[in-house]
């Protein structure tokens, strides 16, 4: 994501009173908006701390931009004209609004206060339901092993696809960005 080194000026009406905002034109994966300096800003800081705690490096980082370019669509106008109320919808709707708080809180903050670790399934690495990624990831182990050892159990104990089923319905897939972080350290 990067942002051009010119500045446009927008006039809001908003109950007749006239605003001038800041607008900048971004490019976010692959896609040009028009977009409050304010939320061009807070899109930056969000994307940084993301690839900062990351272990996944540059894709997830690549699928996370081109999410947000795919819900800045659905909010942009025909312009494709952005506004910082849009953008915190984007970010709340996401899971990362907890990084836009100040940095005092923020370095007190820890995901999973309990000290174990919680076991979700994965949503990436999943050829079914994620059980095997989650529990591979768990593990620290190659989500392969796994899926070789349900095989295993599947047809010399009969027990593999029922105990996978289990898990799929009570083991929670890993949605916001905490539990993706658990997941992956």
């Amino acid at each position: 994501m990067h942002s051009t080194k010119y500045f446009i000026y927008l006039c809001i009406i908003n109950q007749n009173l006239y605003l001038m905002k800041k607008v900048v034109t971004v490019h976010i994966a692959n896609e040009i908006f028009q977009m409050e300096e304010d939320g061009y800003a807070k899109i930056q800081k969000v994307l940084k701390k993301i690839e900062s705690g990351s272990v996944k490096g540059p894709s997830l980082i690549k699928n996370i931009e081109d999410r947000i370019a795919a819900m800045l669509n659905e909010k942009a106008s025909p312009e494709k004209l952005i506004t910082c109320e849009q953008v915190d919808e984007v970010i709340d709707n996401l899971g990362y609004t907890a990084y836009l708080k100040d940095e005092s809180t923020e370095t007190n903050y820890q995901p999973n206060r309990s000290g174990y670790r919680k076991l979700y399934r994965h949503p990436s690495e999943k050829v079914l339901g994620g059980v095997c990624g989650g529990v591979a990831a768990y593990l620290s182990t190659d989500p392969v092993l796994i899926r070789i050892l349900f095989v295993v159990l599947f047809f010399g104990f009969g027990t593999g696809l029922l105990l996978y089923i289990i898990m799929w319905i009570v083991v929670p897939e890993a949605h916001t960005p905490d539990q993706l972080n658990d997941l992956n350290n």
